[in-house]
């Protein structure tokens, strides 16, 4: 393995550990508020972590700079004390803010890097799925000592000086390109979005029965955190197609008989999978235009996340909006994995 290849490693590893601790820190935060009666400062925390990413994905995308990931570390660099101010009780716009400008820069530099190397999605996948694992322990731990304050905050130092310092060593010069998106862009945005809002509204509205305590709580996070990697070392095995088909149309039939424990777990596992695929597709026609496209589908979990809440569930039996949920997202990926040769 060369130099520049294993770097690459070395970032996007780091990169996840921090996608776990910024997620923790936010969720830390944003769950304690709860239990403090300050539920409704969520809905601002939720815009600012989600929709920023779109315009501040934009915005890293046009900045002019000498290096490829000047801007990516940049806006991760601000992301620190920002997001750190969540175990501070700062206003949730903080460290919301915090949390757009570390997801804007980190999946820049991760995109960049898979690319880079050809790993098809392998890196995509790993940095991603940390995030939900970092979410649920954020909630289990909210409101705890001082002293757990403090070492979070360590841990999140020391890696951004590893990150920083690896980055500085692979970190090659900027192309200078035009910043458009053509028909195929387009396209890619309007159905990736879909799927992406679909998988949100999924992920909240299905209930497993057999789901409470903390045990199967983590055991079904782990199966959501596995399925986002596990997806992008599939996909470079199978292509495109086969990997969506065949996550998709299993995804829906474990949903099917979700109840019974090993299949629902199999269900969040499988569903889950395409989450780097649709990341990876929208950035392979967004190119130079990376960051915009991370955030353009993190706005989508936010529509999805709030379908939820201002609608009912429309069937007594949730399990049948995963089934539903599967199918669509099939039907809306396929058009996608047959218009570009596969890589």
């Amino acid at each position: 393995m060369n130099d520049r290849k294993t770097s690459a490693i070395r970032i996007i590893g780091l990169l996840s550990a921090m996608h776990f601790m910024t997620d923790l820190i936010c969720a830390f935060a944003v769950y304690s508020m709860i239990a403090e009666g300050k539920a409704v400062r969520v809905v601002m925390y939720n815009f600012c972590a989600f929709v920023l990413q779109m315009p501040l994905g934009l915005l890293a995308d046009a900045l002019k700079s000498r290096r490829q990931e000047d801007n990516a570390i940049l806006f991760i660099g601000l992301s620190i004390p920002l997001t750190l101010s969540g175990l501070l009780n700062f206003p949730v716009w903080v460290f919301g803010l915090g949390n757009a400008l570390f997801h804007v820069g980190g999946g820049i530099i991760t995109i960049h890097k898979d690319h880079e190397n050809r790993y098809e999605g392998r890196g995509l996948g790993t940095f991603v799925a940390p995030g939900a694992i970092g979410l649920f322990l954020g909630q289990v731990i909210a409101g705890n000592s001082i002293i757990l304050r403090i070492g979070i905050t360590a841990v999140m130092a020391v890696l951004f000086v590893l990150l920083y310092a690896e980055i500085g060593r692979n970190n090659p010069e900027r192309e200078t390109a035009a910043l458009e998106i053509d028909e195929e862009a387009l396209k890619a945005i309007i159905l990736t979005l879909l799927v992406v809002i679909l998988r949100s509204y999924v992920g909240f509205a299905v209930s497993f029965e057999w789901k409470h305590g903390v045990f199967l709580g983590f055991l079904a996070v782990l199966c959501v955190a596995g399925g986002k990697t596990l997806g992008g070392f599939v996909k470079p095995v199978l292509g495109y197609r086969k990997t969506v088909v065949v996550t998709l149309v299993a995804a829906a039939r474990c949903y099917l008989s979700g109840s019974i424990i090993p299949l629902g777990l199999a269900a969040l596992l499988l569903f889950n999978m395409t989450m780097p695929i649709t990341l990876c597709m929208l950035a392979e026609r967004m190119k130079h235009l990376e960051g915009f496209a991370f955030g353009i589908l993190t706005f989508g979990l936010f529509i999805g996340f709030y379908i939820k809440y201002l609608f009912p569930v429309f069937v007594e039996n949730t399990l049948l909006i995963g089934v539903a949920g599967s199918l669509i997202s099939l039907l809306l990926l396929l058009p996608l994995t047959g218009s570009r040769k596969e890589s």
